[in-house]
This record gives C-alpha cells, structure tokens and sequence, in this order.
C-alpha cells in the first residue's frame, strides 16, 4: 500500500523540518556529533566491533528519516573494517519509517554531510518508491545490508520473522519526540522491540521521557540515564535482560518455522545452471563459499532461463493480496539487484523501458480500471494510461488503454546467467560441471551428498534450482505443475523496432535486440516436448494479433511469402510452477514426519500447540518460479541463503509462510485431505 510522503521544509541552511510534527530531524548545527554521541556512543559499538567474533552485527533504528544514523553507522562500520580493527563481516541495520522523505528531498538533507556522500550515492540511487514493506538494499558491495521497513514502526517489526536467538544487537530509538509523536512509542513498540532483541541487546535514545524509561524496564530492559547531547540536560541508555526470549506465535506458525542452518556453509553444491542457480551462485560467492554447480545440458541457462529476451515487471491484483504483496516485493529487490550488478561491471543486454499491459478486452479493461480506482499502488510503480497516451509511450501505435508500469522493461536471461557465473568463477569459489546428471540427494545431521556418474559427493549443503527437473529430485510430482512454453524470435520491421516499450497482454512482446522482437508465449500443460512446433508459432502469432487489435506495424512483422518456421527462429522450454502460483524457497522439508506430526492440525487449537519434529535439514529447494522468474529469482536467492547463513531475512513473516515448501502438506491436513495426492 502506498504511504503519505513526509510534509517537510527546508531552511536557508538546507536543514529539515517535520511540520507536522513541528521537529527538527537533527540537531541545527551539529547532527553528525549528536547522531555518534547518542546511538554510536550511547551504544558502545566501537568497543563492540572491536571485540565481536560474530560475522555479523545488527542494528535495530525506529525513525529512518534522513538516514544520517544509517550512513554515520556505516560509514563508521566499514572505517573499522578498512584497518582491520573488527572481524565483523557484515552490518546489517533494520531501520523503520511511517513518513518517507522523496529521494530529491534525501539528497538535500544529505548535502550537510560531505564526508558520507559516497555511501549517501548508494543509498539514494537504492532508495525504494514510497510503497509498505520490507526493502533490503546493499552498499559498499554487500558489506552493509539495509532493511528499510515502510510503514508503521510497531506494524512492521511485527512482520518480520524472529529466529529464536533474536536478531538485533543494539537498539536507535529516535522517532520524533513523544510529547510530538505519541503514536510511535506505544506499548506495541516496546513490545516488539524486546521480542527482536538479543539476549544482551543495548539501547540509546534522545529522550529522557519518563514514559520511555517505564517501558523498556516493563520489557525487560535495565535503564539508565546520561548527559544528553548539547543542551539537552538526559538521555536514556539501556542493556536487555530477558532471560528467556518470546516468540511471537500470531506471526510465526512453528510449522512455518525456518530455523537457521546448525552448520557453516563451506561447500555446496547447486543443481540448475538457469536463473535461479546463477543467483545463488553469485551470492553465496560474495561470502567466499566454494560451489560445485551441476547441469544436465552441454550448455548453462538450457531451459527456461534460455529465452534471449524476458519482461520483468510486478503482476498485481486490483486487491493487495499476498501474490500481489510478493511480486512487489521481488520486482522492486530484482530491480535494485540487476542495477547493481550493471553498476558493477556486468554486461548483459536488459533496458528498463516501462511496460504497458494492454487492456485488450472488456473483462481485462474492467480489471485494470478497479486497480487504478483503489489507488493502493503509488504511480511510480503503475499508473493507468488511454490509448493516445499508451502510443506514446510504446512509439508505435497502440489502440487499447493500458497499465504502465515505469520501473519494468526486458533482460536477456542467456547473458544475465552467464555473465552471474563468469563473476562467481573469478572469485575462485566456483566450479562448473555441465552434461551432468545428479540423482539420489541424501542428508545426514553431518551432510549432504548426491549421486554424480556413480560418484558420491559430500557437500555442507545442496540447493535444488533445477527448474522442470525439480519434481523428479524430490520425487513429489504433486506440489508441481510442468509447462510447455514457446517463444518466437520474430525479426524487426522499419516500424517496429520504433517500439520502445515492453508489451503486454495475453502474451509479450518486447522491443527488438540485435533485430529481433521475442514473441511468447504458449502455455501447453502437462507437455514436456522441447522441440519446435510450427503449430505453436501460428497459435503465438494468432494471440498476438487477437490481443493487439488492428495494427499495421504488426502485420508487416509477417509479409512474406516463407512460412513461419522460415521467418521466426523460436524456442520451447518447461516451465516449473505450482497449484497457488508461488514459488517455493527454504528446507526441503520431510513431509512423511511432517504428516505425522501435524495430524491433528484440522482441530485448529493454537499455533503453539503444533510442532516439528527437530531434524537437521541440509538439502534447500528454489523452485516454482513459472515464468516470472526474473522477477522474483533474486529475492528468493538472498531469502535461501539468509536462511543457511543464519541472517534476517528479506521478507515479511506472512510472505515467507506463503512460500512455504510444506505449505501444500499444511492446508491438506487442515482440510482433512490426503496430504500426498
């Protein structure tokens, strides 16, 4: 849903202004001083770093507003790492906002602090549209990880999921003042704070309020008071002491658990060299553990993710349910991911051009007209546009109205996975074994191995991205539906290679590359035939022409006297999705246990009540993404290995259950039904 921007003014000096709630966001003169000596300071994170043997630290902040505690934190963090004073790998901060700034707004407080503008750059170009949610942003090539939580403080820490450790370390509270915000420090805060926190979490804040000292000490906080910042005369400084966490059962069903992994990952293994597996590839040699990735053709990215060219771009539902909760969340995470890495160096053709979704008949008009009536998507994500404005837009002429989504455009998958690979090799992490066939993936509480030509191969853990084939790994054809997808490769006519937008409607059609338009796509179930069909490209051909209504520039793309197998060059792949139309992402879970110990889950008693049989799980599953796998393949890469890393993860509670990999077991045994048919 989309959120209120904050009602801000600037000063003659560039200073920020909150008018309504008549506060400054930092001290007039001297924010940077008061930001290090009350959260940085306050906290002691200096001698922390210093002396911390963990890989990671966390930072919980309620009140993002500028970001100076967020860059001074880091910019701090990453000085330490530079002259080797900390082991710490990676500091991650959780850092909550109601009223986000706009990005030009953020620029222009920023300018009062010269010395964070390299990492100010990185933030602000990651900066995420004004949209609730969990947003996980990266700088300074993944040293500093960033979930900027859009929304209510107390609503949005409650989304997240709570391994039983706890997740944050130390503690910013700095909301506007109570006596100006009273709807931030509520009782719900303080709560969610305590069931976030680590056993031996530290606080500070600005405030000396009394009602905030009796509210950390009611959850469990020891408090004490400082001289403040300035001339303020107090400030508040506290040290968790809850013995014995809680968890938060109305967010987080035990069957649902995702506990993280019991052992480091060092070498793992990956079957699928497509999309999913690329990315996963890519991140786990960020964090320098050795892979072995296994595919079954002479070639990577065989299958699906073979397509030279793929819309990228959020399918909604006039209604925010969960499925349209899940392709914002991926869409606007694969969009910062795939500008990082062009950032970064990687050359793979894509071009974020926007994308129309035309309303090419009277129930899809309808559909389109209630979404943009809700108003619950901001415009910068999709807008409603009429056929002269939609024209415009594509370059060519279109004669429907249409969703736009500016943010969208095409990639080509071939070149993407490629191109994630040859980084993941020069970093010496990685291994490639193409035309190779894994069978029998076993586990123990010690490893996990697979079968490869009659060899047994032990890894820490093994990731299952292997698209079409996953059903066969795991020998659970159930949870699963193949498809059969043809996509033409249709060459580019003097009027449409004006076209400067992706199309969309039944099917797709994408600008050209190198001359070529993709065309697709045909979805044949139950068929797992690859090779060509004549048929299929009259059927691509008739949709298109269905779908776009008259238009010339159309029909000329097919003028010719040669038959369609002459003129276009197509592809067919399987697709890999499921009943629900979400993927899957986490432990592959052991379903005949499960079954067992969830039997009586029909009697609907208290989630509490029903738990999991504690068994070491090494064998991970990505897996479903049907064909919105460039969309949603690397919010579900980075959920996978936060997972077995044992980091927070990228995604709210209720989405994370929605991608479940038992979630189908859950609901039959709910509904009393035979869990394996």
């Amino acid at each position: 849903m989309k959120l209120e921007p904050a009602n801000i003014s600037f000063d003659a000096q560039g200073q920020p202004f909150a008018k309504d709630f008549d506060d400054v966001y930092f001290s007039q003169d001297k924010g940077v001083e008061e930001s290090n000596y009350v959260f940085i300071a306050g906290n002691d994170l200096i001698s922390k770093w210093r002396e911390s043997k963990s890989p990671s630290f966390c930072i919980g902040e309620t009140g993002f507003g500028t970001g100076l505690n967020l860059l001074l934190s880091a910019h701090t963090f990453l000085t330490l790492q530079d002259m080797q004073a900390t082991s710490i790998k990676r500091l991650h901060m959780l850092t909550t906002e109601k009223y986000p700034l706009s990005k030009e707004q953020l620029i222009r407080a920023h300018q009062n602090w010269p010395k964070l503008s390299g990492l100010s750059q990185e933030l602000v170009k990651a900066y995420p549209i004004a949209i609730q949610g969990l947003h996980r942003i990266e700088l300074a090539g993944g040293r500093i990880i960033i979930d900027l939580l859009l929304g209510d403080a107390a609503e949005m820490l409650s989304s997240l999921y709570v391994p039983q450790h706890g997740l944050v370390d130390a503690w910013f509270l700095d909301g506007f003042a109570p006596s100006k915000n009273g709807s931030m420090w509520h009782a719900a805060l303080f709560e969610q704070i305590a069931l976030l926190s680590k056993a031996e979490a530290s606080l500070a804040t600005f405030t000396a309020a009394g009602a905030v000292k009796r509210a950390l000490q009611a959850s469990g906080f020891i408090v004490n008071k400082r001289k403040g910042f300035g001339r303020k005369r107090e400030m508040i400084v506290a040290q968790n002491q809850n013995t014995q966490r809680r968890i938060n059962y109305q967010q987080q069903a035990p069957y649902f658990a995702r506990p993280s992994a019991a052992h480091k990952a060092r070498k793992v293994a990956i079957i699928g060299a497509g999309l999913a597996g690329a990315i996963c590839a890519h991140k786990l040699s960020q964090l320098g553990v050795q892979l072995d990735l296994f595919c079954t053709g002479e070639t990577v990215a065989d299958g699906a993710s073979g397509n030279a060219q793929g819309g990228i771009y959020p399918q909604l539902n006039a209604e925010l349910n969960i499925n349209s909760e899940v392709q914002i969340a991926s869409f606007l995470y694969a969009r910062r991911y795939y500008d990082g890495l062009a950032a970064m160096g990687a050359d793979f053709a894509h071009q974020w051009c926007g994308a129309l979704l035309l309303a090419f008949n009277p129930n899809v008009a309808s559909r389109q007209q209630k979404l943009i009536s809700k108003a619950q998507y901001p415009e910068a994500l999709v807008s409603g546009v009429d056929a002269i404005q939609a024209s415009k837009l594509a370059n060519v002429d279109v004669h429907h109205s249409a969703l736009w989504f500016p943010l969208a455009g095409w990639i080509s998958p071939p070149q993407l996975v490629t191109n994630l690979l040859a980084i993941a090799k020069s970093s010496t992490c990685l291994n490639l074994h193409t035309g190779t066939t894994v069978s029998d993936i076993q586990h123990t509480s010690q490893h996990a191995t697979i079968s490869v030509n009659g060899e047994v191969l032990k890894y820490d853990y093994v990731i299952l991205a292997s698209g079409a084939n996953t059903p066969n790994l795991l020998q659970q054809t159930h949870d699963f539906r193949l498809t059969r997808g043809q996509v033409e490769s249709v060459p580019s006519t003097q009027t449409s290679q004006n076209l400067s937008t992706l199309l969309c409607h039944k099917g797709y059609f994408t600008p050209a590359m190198q001359g070529q338009h993709a065309m697709g796509s045909t979805y044949v179930k139950n068929d797992v035939d690859t090779r060509y069909r004549d048929s299929e490209a009259s059927d691509n051909l008739h949709m298109h022409r269905k779908s776009m209504g008259q238009h010339q520039w159309m029909d000329e793309l097919i003028l010719c006297d040669r038959t369609l197998a002459d003129k276009f060059k197509g592809r067919a792949a399987i697709r890999c999705s499921t009943p629900d139309h979400l993927p899957l992402v986490g432990q592959v879970p052991d379903l005949a246990q499960q079954a067992i110990d969830l039997a009586n889950l029909y009697q609907a008693k208290p989630a509490q009540h029903y738990t999991l049989s504690q068994t070491s799980r090494r064998v991970y599953v990505l897996s479903g993404l049907g064909s919105r796998g460039l969309t949603t393949a690397p919010i579900l890469a980075e959920t996978l290995i936060s997972e077995m890393c044992g980091k927070a993860l990228p995604l709210p509670t209720k989405l994370l259950n929605a991608l479940a990999p038992n979630r189908f077991l859950v609901r039959k045994l709910i509904r009393r039904q035979d869990p394996f048919s």
